[in-house]
């Protein structure tokens, strides 16, 4: 089981009444999802940092025989 923190936050109603809309969860989940989307960007964008300094020499049509 994660473990996990409870916190207490001051948001904007509007912020949270629409981002729940969007999720159809509670305030909990609707977080939840916000932070692992949060995640994700960061993770993509530091791929995406990486575009064009890695050189990778493959033949394709070798690695699909």
């Amino acid at each position: 089981m994660k473990q996990t923190k409870k916190i207490t936050l001051n948001l904007p109603l509007d912020l949270i009444n629409d981002a729940q809309k969007i999720t159809k969860s509670g305030v909990t989940e609707t977080i939840r999802t916000a932070l692992e989307d949060l995640k994700k960007k960061a993770s993509r964008n530091k791929l995406l940092k990486l575009k064009g300094k890695i050189s990778i020499d493959i033949d394709l049509n070798k690695t699909r025989a």
